[in-house]
């Protein structure tokens, strides 16, 4: 049994004598025969367990016996009581779904406050042509038929290719104590009805069930790798975590592994469930690392508890500033060699007051993508990379030297609109549909005479550049 499990491992290329891994104990014969092989291998291991609080003294019986064995084995002992009851009672899942969610939240905690490199799990061969009958029952053949997949990014499950039987004798000949759970022998749950009335008459069928689904999982392997192309093409990198427009997950393929996606960042499958079914914008989700927030078609998902970029105030003169993910240059514009301000007249024709169009004096025609008008909004293209014509704004001289404030808004904010209007920023937010949560990431440039602009989607009427003017600074930026 040990060299044939060593084969298993060694296949896999999991290197466990010197990474890392959490082997998860429940006290059934499964888990502790597992955590045996991992001792009698040599391998670097510690245990976890989570008492559910369900079967009054047989979960503490389990949990004592589970603790007895790590201290027996010389390795760290991790451990949570959950209270289950109150879980399903506040989110209205499931009791499988429930301690799914309880258990990997408290796995995940802790292989990264442990820098562990894999979670192992005691699923077999048995296990895995129950997975079959489970999926097959729900209707979702892809899953059934490719079963338990043997590694899932850090979960390991190193006893798959073994039958129940074998690691019931062998535990039995090395006279190992564990634990049956009481509720295994009951019939109320689909998994114990097919454990008892349909697996008994397809034993022989279970090793040849392995070969099949990983036939199945290497073909299906290639389409994850295909996927994975395609959430790079699709879903755009921001402030540490993703912006995934809805066109992704709208296609049932796709959100499947979206869904892969969520559960590694630590969100449960209650979450992702209820997040690919609201609507509701500014709702947010949130796993120990991370944030989901529900955007108007669009997720963004960021690290948990992102602050704001800090205020930073700093001189009108040439040069490079960075605030947040932007990156922002101010330079002297000479026109003194062909190109002259917009006349007043020009400044009449509709053209956002806010911009500032050239005339070429080679071709007298304006430059179409200068008068090109609404600029590309943060929150809807934050991959944008570059200055475009739609990334700049222009004021008058007047304004070297004075010195200027980058920041977020703040409540009260207004801002003069060109013709003296005062406009309210959290209006202006509004009008652009700015989500609550990207709200504090738009950069306020401001001077001590009021908000010059908003970036990226006004700009207010101060300093304009007069008529006759020959040089004028342009402000420009780019997301970083």
């Amino acid at each position: 049994m040990l060299n044939a499990f060593q084969s298993e491992v060694n296949l896999r290329n999991w290197d466990l004598e010197r990474r890392p891994t959490l082997v998860a104990v429940s006290g059934g014969v499964d888990s502790v025969v597992l955590a045996r092989l991992f001792a009698m291998a040599g391998y670097m291991f510690d245990i976890i367990h989570v008492n559910f609080a369900l079967r009054g003294a047989e979960s503490e019986f389990d949990e004592v016996l589970v603790r007895n064995l790590a201290k027996d084995l010389g390795v760290k002992y991790f451990s949570k009581t959950v209270d289950t009851k109150s879980y399903i009672q506040q989110n209205g899942v499931s009791l499988q779904m429930a301690a799914r969610d309880l258990r990997y939240d408290f796995f995940n905690q802790t292989m990264r406050e442990g820098n562990y490199s894999y979670l192992a799990t005691a699923h077999h061969a048995d296990d895995n042509l129950e997975h079959f009958f489970i999926y097959a029952y729900r209707g979702n053949m892809a899953v059934a038929w490719r079963g338990i997949l043997v590694e899932n990014r850090s979960v390991i499950r190193p006893l798959l290719g073994f039958k129940k039987q074998l690691l019931v004798a062998f535990a039995n000949e090395n006279g190992w104590d564990w634990r049956e759970d009481s509720t295994n022998s009951g019939t109320n749950y689909l998994r114990n009805k097919i454990r008892h009335w349909i697996m008994p008459a397809v034993q022989e069928s279970v090793m040849e069930f392995v070969k099949i689904s990983s036939i199945v999982e290497r073909v299906q392997h290639k389409e994850h790798e295909n996927e994975s192309i395609l959430w790079d093409l699709m879903c755009s990198i921001w402030r540490g975590g993703w912006h995934i427009p809805s066109v992704y997950y709208d296609d049932p393929k796709r959100r499947n592994y979206l869904c892969e996606r969520l559960l590694t960042m630590g969100f449960s499958k209650t979450q992702v469930s209820q997040a690919l079914g609201v609507e509701q914008v500014g709702k947010k989700f949130q796993s120990n690392q991370f944030t989901l927030w529900i955007g108007r078609g669009a997720f963004t998902i960021e690290p948990m508890n992102l602050e704001a970029p800090h205020t930073i105030a700093i001189e009108f003169v040439e040069g490079f500033y960075e605030w947040g993910q932007y990156r922002f240059k101010i330079r002297i514009c000479d026109g003194s060699a062909g190109k002259q301000p917009l006349s007043k007249q020009q400044r009449q024709l509709g053209i956002d007051p806010g911009s500032m169009v050239v005339l070429d004096a080679a071709t007298k025609e304006t430059s179409k993508s200068a008068i090109d008008s609404t600029p590309q909004t943060p929150h809807q293209k934050p991959h944008a990379k570059g200055v475009s014509p739609q990334q700049c704004y222009y004021f008058s001289t007047a304004l070297i030297g004075k010195v200027i404030v980058l920041r977020s808004w703040v409540g009260g904010d207004t801002m003069e609109i060109f013709g003296g209007k005062h406009k309210k920023l959290s209006d202006l937010l509004i009008d652009h549909k700015i989500e609550p949560f990207a709200k504090p990431w738009i950069p306020i440039v401001s001077s001590s005479k009021g908000i010059l602009c908003v970036v990226g989607l006004r700009r207010s009427s101060l300093f304009p550049i007069q008529f006759g003017e020959t040089e004028w600074i342009e402000l420009s930026w780019e997301h970083i």
